[in-house]
């Protein structure tokens, strides 16, 4: 694709979106905003040292510094596309109306169990969903130290309510808007961070009378999985396994297993931003995101 692209933050997750975009997008013009010194690539220290206008810029900072990258957007430009790593922001922030547009990259919304999940569940009526996300952060990141990680601190947007946000978001994409009704976030194990590891959150939505999440970071059992229980049927769903198991009373246990092609759903957002946007996370639903885990942070 002949397009200007800009990577503010050259992380792990800055590097695969610059991979991405490379590798399987084709682009050339890719510059990176970082203090790194790294051969062969076009950077520059900072937004305001770009000398050119770029057709998209994806900020994959620190979530602590997402607020700032946004600010010197609007300052610097205007109708560019602008895709922010998730979450959007650490907190809530107030800003004034956006000269660019942005999306946020929730890209779990692009796994082929969440898009058969949206199709499906659409005319069926539910009273339970239960998601949840084990994990163990030292094993997250290769070749990095998981104390030194920006997950570690609570000030620069760690933890699992922030680290972890995909399963907020996709619940909320399939069942709508939650009313949290019962939160406990705190850190439990013995990692040595600064941030919370472990989050049960209860709430419900205007049609699902009861939704449970439960995501840490100190599970050495990895699990990603959603259950979503009716009266005529009952789904689990393995992220890991990348199988649905679909129960009814009258019938035999069916199953659907999903191929596993790497940054599948990576890809398929990019190809949603640059064609469609009909998927892809908006800022608006973004932003009732950082409410909603600003709500559970501080919940009391």
């Amino acid at each position: 694709m002949n397009i200007k692209v800009v990577i503010v933050g050259f992380g792990s997750i800055g590097k695969k979106h610059y991979n991405i975009l490379k590798n399987h997008f084709k682009i050339k013009n890719i510059c990176i905003v970082t203090k790194q010194l790294l051969k062969k690539k076009l950077t520059v220290k900072s937004i305001y040292d770009l000398k050119f206008i770029p057709d998209l810029i994806v900020v994959a900072n620190n979530t602590s510094q997402h607020i700032n990258s946004v600010k010197i957007i609007e300052k610097k430009y205007k109708n560019l596309s602008v895709l922010v790593e998730k979450p959007l922001f650490d907190k809530n922030y107030k800003l004034k109306k956006l000269k660019n547009r942005y999306f946020v990259g929730y890209n779990m919304r692009f796994n082929p169990i969440i898009r058969y999940l949206k199709k499906v569940i659409k005319n069926q009526k539910f009273f339970s969903v239960q998601v949840t996300c084990n994990s163990f952060l030292p094993l997250w990141r290769k070749g990095i130290n998981y104390q030194k990680s920006y997950s570690a601190f609570k000030d620069k947007g760690g933890g699992v309510t922030l680290d972890l946000s995909h399963e907020i978001d996709y619940v909320k994409y399939l069942f709508g808007k939650i009313k949290i009704k019962y939160c406990d976030v705190r850190k439990i194990s013995k990692l040595k961070i600064k941030s919370e590891d472990h989050l049960f959150l209860q709430a419900n939505t205007s049609n699902i009378k009861y939704i449970g999440i439960f995501l840490n970071y100190y599970s050495q059992y990895n699990q990603r999985f959603i259950k979503i229980d009716g009266s005529k049927k009952s789904y689990f769903a393995d992220f890991l396994k990348r199988k649905i198991s679909i129960f009814s009373p009258l019938k035999k246990k069916r199953e659907i297993s999903f191929k596993n092609k790497k940054d599948a759903d990576y890809i398929d957002q990019y190809k949603d931003l640059f064609k469609g946007k009909k998927v892809i996370c908006t800022f608006k639903d973004a932003l009732s995101s950082v409410h909603d885990i600003n709500k559970i942070k501080n919940y009391r």
